[in-house]
């Protein structure tokens, strides 16, 4: 989704929200309404958004530390860092394998490999990818083997994602709260007070 198909959408529903408080309610309900539907149309498309980005960020981190495992394999047979990353972005797919390709447009463009992972790590935003990235730039440095590092790499984001697992598990009871009083407080607000807007 590019960024002026989610302002024309956010755009749309805030409209939609405004005239639907407008439709179904009369007087002083109309305008009360209305600005509670127009704000719910400015927040959800973000929220709904947020939550996306999330989700494909929690996916690339559950796929990093096979991705890494085999980077390293593919390494050790004798291939180079960026053909083995292109061999394994061709042969991917996912959220994961995406951004691999994108890391190798910006490489062919004339980015440095550098820049390019640093950009991967900031697009997705977690702990995990930092991690890679700086391993892979710390290979590149230090001038170590780089398939050991990423055989360390990868039991190390096997571990992570084990304690995040853990900690999710955890807190999950107190996370559906967020839901509950987003969506459906709201909603029993309007059906209680709606009788008496639309009375009036």
């Amino acid at each position: 989704m590019t960024a002026e198909i989610f302002m024309a959408g956010r755009v749309a529903l805030t409209g939609f929200g405004i005239f639907a408080g407008f439709t179904l309610a009369h007087g002083v309900g109309r305008i009360l309404l209305a600005l509670v539907f127009g704000l719910a149309g400015i927040l959800f498309p973000g929220f709904f958004l947020s939550k996306a980005a999330t989700r494909r960020a929690e996916k690339i981190d559950t796929e990093l530390p096979h991705f890494v495992d085999q980077l390293a394999l593919v390494i050790e047979a004798g291939m180079s860092f960026d053909a083995a990353l292109t061999y394994l972005a061709d042969v991917g797919e996912g959220p994961l394998s995406e951004e691999m390709r994108r890391v190798l447009t910006e490489l062919r463009v004339g980015e440095s490999r550098k820049s390019a992972i640093r950009n991967f790590a900031l697009r997705v935003g977690s702990d995990e990818a930092m991690a890679f990235a700086n391993a892979v730039l710390a290979s590149d440095q230090l001038g170590s083997p780089l398939s050991g590092i990423l055989r360390a790499q990868a039991s190390d984001l096997r571990h992570r994602r084990q304690m995040y697992d853990e900690e999710r598990a955890q807190k999950a009871p107190v996370k559906m709260l967020l839901p509950m009083a987003i969506f459906i407080l709201p909603v029993m607000f309007v059906l209680i007070l709606a009788p008496a807007f639309l009375g009036s």
